[in-house]
């Protein structure tokens, strides 16, 4: 459900985008979208706080009668409440329908401010639950930049067994570089992830896969722990496999081996390198590395974690590469796989992990394409266009523009000194007005909605400037509409005062809506209260309010 809201919203978002390409202006027109959807209660919520401010001097004289005597203060008002037609909790709803969009508008943009980012994420919000031998797996793709060392991305994967213990697993994928036999691949995976203290004899399997159209021929193999894995007298790879494979590998095809090892405990992960040296079929030459880490500790240690490229070098412009990432479960008890990360291309499996993951509603839309543009083009520049506004990174924190220099953070200190002053304004128009030189009736908790403002651009502060300018447009919007509902409804009940004049009312009491302040006679009102305050059996006044009543009626 809350999957479907987020990626609804991306889609509104992508939609507005579409009409004009400024992901600014989408989210202000989304924020007069949602203005428009919730009118109705924003009309029920200004007439419902211009009710209360009416209500404050008889709520007043309540307490005051009231004194000592909550049971009956609290039936009192209410009966009020309900004489007048007035619900105090109308005013939150809007704000409180409101917060999911806000929560979900986050985590969009969120997913737009990642650094590096995966495209096509199959891991993105699964936990998954792997049975005894059983395994999982997931794919996503990332743009792999060329470097010299060859591109190396970390993946860790945290799990818990079924008492709810935690560990993590981890594994390495290396991309070259400008090579010959582009998508051959190698990797070695162990079959534990953890040894316990005294070490212990674990399994490897090694494999090399050749995708390309031309066969490619093997002719070395290495580990820098295990020694010469195509040596057939290799005293340290036990039961290996590996010297009686066929050494060519044809188009499509692939060569698999394993041997065990013993991997010593200690307080550092033990890590082990493969090197393969291969050659295709024009004589080129072909190596491919591949890291197994094995750690520590007693959590399920046959689980073991791999990741595998697609392809096992890049150009020297760099290209989009596909990962897998399998764990596999060899213990007898059921392990749930927590989270994946990969120290490149971010968390994998959070739903917030890929800019489109929310634009799937939306697929091949404008912003859908300009974002895999981006990402295809290996994140470059920095700070895209499409998610650029006002001089702002709409991605970004204000926080973090701060570091920027001055010029680049003033953008972003006047939408914050525009959050603040709209919220204040907002604040301010539903507040109490004085009549008649009558002290300003003050609202319950209204003291402290004086630090709204200042506390709303604090939170500002920390979240990214595209959830600023929503908050900014929807004040802004809203401003608008209770300025428009106030002058309407005083309209009205200025015609009607014209129309048929009350009894000898002023031009301040004519004006006030008659579906807010029915006129009651004292008199009548009086009884009503009494009545809902009266218990069977007595009068049920406490003796401190029949006191004060008694020294009203001497003093008249």
């Amino acid at each position: 459900m809350w999957d479907a809201i987020r990626e609804f919203l991306g889609a509104v978002v992508s939609f507005f985008y579409g009409l004009v390409p400024n992901l600014g202006v989408a989210i202000i027109l989304l924020t007069v979208a949602v203005g428009v959807v919730l009118f109705p209660l924003t009309l029920k919520q200004t007439r419902s706080m211009r009710a209360m401010q009416v209500l404050q001097p008889e709520l007043k004289r309540l307490q005051k009668e009231y004194a000592g005597d909550k049971p009956g203060l609290q039936q009192a008002t209410l009966a009020l409440y309900k004489q007048r037609g007035v619900n105090p909790a109308a005013g939150c709803l809007p704000l409180l329908l409101q917060m999911p969009v806000w929560f979900a508008l986050f985590q969009v943009l969120q997913s737009f401010s990642a650094s590096p980012m995966s495209l096509g994420d199959e891991c993105a919000g699964q936990r998954p639950v792997v049975a005894p031998g059983g395994s999982f797996a997931c794919s996503y793709s990332g743009f792999v930049v060329a470097e010299e060392a060859g591109h190396q991305n970390r993946v860790t994967a945290n799990i818990a067994d079924s008492g709810g213990r935690a560990a993590t697993r981890t594994d390495t994928a290396t991309v070259m570089v400008g090579q010959a036999g582009g998508e051959v691949t190698a990797t070695i995976r162990p079959a534990a992830g953890v040894v316990g203290p005294g070490g212990g004899r674990v399994g490897f399997t090694v494999e090399v896969v050749n995708p390309s159209a031309q066969a490619v021929t093997l002719e070395g193999m290495t580990d820098s722990v295990f020694g010469d894995l195509l040596a057939v007298d290799n005293d340290l790879a036990g039961a290996n496999t590996c010297p009686a494979q066929e050494r060519r590998i044809l188009p499509g095809g692939a060569l698999a081996c394993g041997f065990e090892g013993f991997v010593p405990g200690g307080p550092t992960t033990h890590q082990n390198i493969l090197s393969a040296s291969l050659r295709d079929e024009a004589g080129g030459s072909i190596n491919r590395t591949d890291t197994a880490e094995v750690g520590l500790g007693d959590v399920a240690p046959g689980v073991a974690v791999v990741v595998r490229p697609a392809a096992g070098a890049v150009p020297p412009e760099g290209r989009v590469v596909r990962f897998q990432v399998e764990v596999v479960n060899g213990t007898g008890e059921t392990v749930t796989v927590t989270a994946v990360g990969d120290d490149r291309f971010g968390n994998l499996t959070s739903p917030g992990s890929s800019p489109t993951r929310f634009l799937k509603m939306v697929e091949g839309g404008r912003l859908y394409n300009d974002i895999q543009a981006w990402l295809e083009a290996g994140r470059r520049p920095a700070d895209p266009a499409w998610r650029a506004f006002a001089g702002m990174n709409l991605s970004n924190t204000p926080r973090d523009a701060f570091g920027l220099g001055v010029v680049a953070f003033l953008p972003y200190l006047a939408t914050l000194l525009l959050v603040m002053g709209t919220a204040y304004y907002q604040q301010r128009q539903t507040m109490p007005k004085a009549k008649d030189g009558q002290a300003t009736p003050q609202m319950p908790g209204q003291a402290v909605l004086k630090f709204f403002p200042i506390l709303f651009g604090f939170i500002s502060y920390t979240l990214p400037a595209g959830l600023g300018v929503y908050f900014a447009a929807s004040a802004v919007f809203r401003i608008g509409q209770q300025s428009l509902i106030i002058r309407l409804s005083d309209r009205q009940a200025g015609a009607k005062a014209m129309e048929s004049p009350g009894d000898g009312e002023t031009g301040s009491e004519a004006a006030t809506p008659k579906a807010l302040e029915p006129r009651t006679p004292k008199a009548a009102a009086r009884p009503a209260r009494a009545q809902a305050v009266q218990p069977r059996g007595g009068s049920g006044r406490s003796p401190q309010a029949s006191q004060q009543r008694g020294k009203k009626r001497r003093r008249r």
